[in-house]
């Protein structure tokens, strides 16, 4: 491994830390540390998604004016850093208050979060492609993105199992403030690594690979849709049960030990299945594989029927949705990153665009999570199962079902997503 892609997965994994507390996390401190309605938070982490998403269309555009290269892109994501940071550490202390102050503080630290965080993600993801990288290595580093943030999401767990599962408020919040600390000290020093790294010579050949002629056009427009409409599909209902797990954990499992194995479970399966996940696509058609993702992400939603049995169905169920995940994650990003290299040009633009459809369906799937908890009155329900259970094992299989049904309009209209790679490219028959 170069040193570039050293800096680079370094980097990734503090980013990852910071994206998996938004994701896992937030609505978890909010409701429980903070006392929000589940109707209010659902607004207020909605709002925040979509402003982010928003700001990852303007910033995409404005960066494909200047920022051409690695060393410009590691630039830009260290500034990002910085004051995702800040926006961060603003939110946490919103626990400390109480009334409209709280409220006040919690939407203003989101609102600094989620408008620096585009700064962080936009030009940092478009490194997958302005790397000098063949498509190879791309679909290797790929897969080697969502191991780390498979390991940053075990972190996370792991600090959510110690530090605010089931704790009163006040030390629930005093919890997520020192996580948040360290996951920003973290966030800093490793995109400071990063843009260092960058700032020195490329190693011989890669200055010239970096600096290559780049097409500036945009690509076909209707493979790019096909391939924002799986992620949309993939993100709405993997994000609902996403944001659910801190709620699994704490009050569908008996036992702590039986919820925080099933939360680690995601991550460790999602990492685990990258080296599976990409060594199928070196033999099967890319859409072979993903349809392939899609029925085990599937299973997954229904192994959750048998969690209540133990840790060691805890441990399967989590196991197998986490491969499912990881295996639709990697695929995706990697034939994004694909698309985004024959048009560097256009790369932060690209990514913009995908990460705007990631996080407005994100977005979408906080205000269902909200609408979920606020109909079922989660919090004073004498039957919890009844709200889980259901939940947990059908948005898997609508997600799946989304990403199937776009599989099939793809090849019912005989089109091929732009950039595809010959390890991606349907295998000969």
């Amino acid at each position: 491994m170069s040193r570039i892609e050293w800096a680079y997965g370094q980097a990734h994994f503090g980013k990852s830390l910071l994206w998996h507390s938004s994701q896992l996390l937030f609505a978890y401190f909010l409701t429980e540390a903070c006392g929000f309605s589940p109707y209010l938070m659902g607004i207020v982490l909605a709002s925040a998604l979509l402003v982010n998403a928003v700001t990852d269309l303007v910033v995409g555009r404005a960066l494909a004016r200047h920022v051409a290269g690695f060393a410009a892109a590691s630039r830009a994501q260290f500034g990002g850093a910085a004051a995702s940071v800040s926006g961060l550490m603003l939110f946490a202390c919103a626990a400390r208050l109480e009334g409209p102050s709280q409220v006040a503080l919690a939407a203003g630290g989101l609102g600094l979060f989620a408008l620096a965080y585009s700064l962080l993600d936009v030009p940092q993801n478009a490194i997958l492609s302005l790397a000098p990288l063949d498509d190879r290595r791309r679909m290797r580093l790929s897969a080697a993105r969502l191991v780390l943030s498979g390991v940053a999401q075990l972190l996370v767990v792991s600090a959510f199992a110690l530090l605010m599962r089931g704790l009163p408020a006040t030390h629930a919040g005093n919890g997520f403030l020192g996580l948040s600390m360290a996951i920003g000290l973290i966030v800093i020093g490793s995109a400071g690594l990063l843009a260092r790294v960058a700032a020195h010579p490329l190693p011989a050949g890669e200055d010239r690979a970096d600096a290559a002629a780049t097409d500036t056009g945009m690509p076909e427009w209707r493979g790019f849709a096909l391939l924002l409409g799986m992620m949309a599909a993939y993100t709405v209902t993997t994000g609902v049960v996403g944001k659910l797990e801190p709620y699994v954990a704490a009050y569908w499992f008996s036992a702590a030990t039986d919820g925080a194995a099933f939360m680690m479970a995601i991550a460790i399966g999602s990492m685990v299945a990258q080296p599976l996940w990409t060594a199928r696509a070196r033999h099967r058609s890319a859409d072979g594989v993903l349809a392939e993702a899609a029925l085990v992400l599937a299973l997954g939603g229904a192994a959750f029927q048998i969690t209540g049995f133990g840790i060691v169905t805890a441990l399967v169920a989590g196991l197998v949705l986490g491969a499912g995940q990881g295996g639709i994650s990697m695929l995706l990003w990697t034939r994004l990153a694909t698309i985004a290299h024959r048009h560097r040009g256009q790369a932060t633009r690209l990514f913009g665009a995908f990460t705007f459809t990631s996080k407005t369906a994100g977005a979408v799937a906080t205000l269902v999570l909200g609408q979920i908890l606020h109909v079922s009155r989660f919090a004073e329900a004498s039957d919890r199962a009844g709200v889980l259970v259901p939940v947990m094992t059908w948005l898997p299989a609508c997600g799946a079902a989304g990403l199937l049904l776009f599989l099939f309009a793809r090849r019912a209209s005989r089109h091929s997503l732009t950039g595809e790679t010959p390890c991606l490219s349907p295998s000969p028959r």
